[in-house]
């Protein structure tokens, strides 16, 4: 790479690694080679994952915190009583966090009363049903080495992350920070993956336990309440939804992008890397919130161009429209400097 002219690298794990990943010998090769990048006058990157998407540490991360750590999602069941069910002992219904006596027409909420715990004595007519949510924590997935996908709405599992990724490296090469080493690139972390796996035939949107206390406390009430509205179309459901993402993108970018934004501007490094599915607006919220929030906390931030691609636009608008707000904010303080814009090719 030297000699064709390349002034860098990142080092990156991928597919069919045999080497224990984060292991000694893992650690013995990387400070191996930012000795040989420094004797040789080249920069190098770290990468913060075994593979991709960034956050579970090769499932490390999951490891150490259980179920706490793990990716969880908040699930429907749509039960069907009849006049004569007492439904308070059915099946499974005393693990939900909420309950719903509703009236629904394809994917319209006609009518919708919350019940209490356990929809005891409660009367039913025809053609009303009981909306049944759960929190439920994803199954394991061969992709995250067995692991269920991490929780990055939860910021402990982000600061276990940081604990077994970031510091580990500063111990073993931190004497390189801020010079042979330039920075660390994280890659497609994000809320919810696909290979998040919950009960067969529910539907489900990205959650965490502590996720209801932190929505309450940005939006003074109890998502909860009227929680249908997520999953059907009715009279709240626009206002539910836009305080949901809303929401979401902000834990998010907190949890995750702050946290590790701030230990590397701490330790004299640039954290660069991308987000999830960030091409594409609809699918990137559904993933992550809004994307555009997170590059606040990056010293460089990046996209994710593969290929030979020369249609993608939005990628790059939204980190240029980005700098720009910066660019205007900073403006009058002269002694601030913009970093360029960072791709991921």
């Amino acid at each position: 790479m030297k000699e064709q002219g390349m002034g860098g690298f990142f080092i990156h794990s991928r597919d069919g690694l045999e080497t224990v990943y984060m292991g000694q010998e893992w650690m013995n090769l990387v400070r191996s080679t930012v000795e040989t990048a420094e004797q040789l006058g080249m920069q190098t990157w770290l990468y913060d994952e075994d593979r991709w998407p960034s956050g579970f540490a090769g499932g490390l991360v999951q490891e150490r915190g259980g179920d706490a750590f793990r990716a969880k999602g908040l699930t429907l069941e749509v039960l069907h009583p009849s006049r004569s069910n007492d439904v308070s002992d059915a099946k499974g219904i005393q693990d939900a966090v909420a309950l719903f006596k509703a009236v629904v027409a394809e994917r319209e909420l006609i009518q919708c009363e919350r019940l209490d715990a356990f929809a005891a004595g409660v009367t039913w007519k025809d053609g009303e049903v009981l909306l049944v949510f759960r929190v439920e924590v994803s199954e394991s997935s061969a992709w995250f080495n067995y692991e269920a996908p991490p929780d990055h709405l939860n910021p402990d599992t982000v600061q276990a992350f940081i604990d077994i990724t970031y510091e580990a490296y500063k111990r073993e090469v931190g004497q390189h920070f801020g010079k042979t080493i330039r920075g660390v690139f994280t890659d497609e972390p994000s809320i919810h993956d696909r290979h998040c796996k919950f009960t067969e035939g529910r539907g489900w949107i990205p959650w965490s336990w502590s996720f209801p206390a932190y929505f309450q406390e940005r939006r003074g009430y109890d998502l909860l309440d009227i929680v249908p509205y997520m999953f059907f179309n009715g009279e709240l459901s626009s206002a539910a939804r836009h305080d949901y993402w809303r929401t979401v993108t902000e834990r998010f970018s907190e949890s995750y992008s702050k946290q590790i934004g701030e230990w590397c501007g701490n330790n004299s490094l640039a954290f660069t890397g991308h987000y999830l599915w960030e091409n594409n607006l609809g699918t990137a919220t559904r993933v992550c919130g809004a994307v555009m929030p997170n590059y606040r906390y990056q010293h460089v931030p990046g996209i994710d161009m593969l290929n030979e691609q020369t249609n993608e636009y939005i990628t790059v608008k939204q980190c240029t429209s980005v700098a720009e707000s910066i660019r205007q904010k900073v403006r009058p303080h002269r002694n601030l400097r913009l970093h360029g814009l960072g791709l991921h090719v």
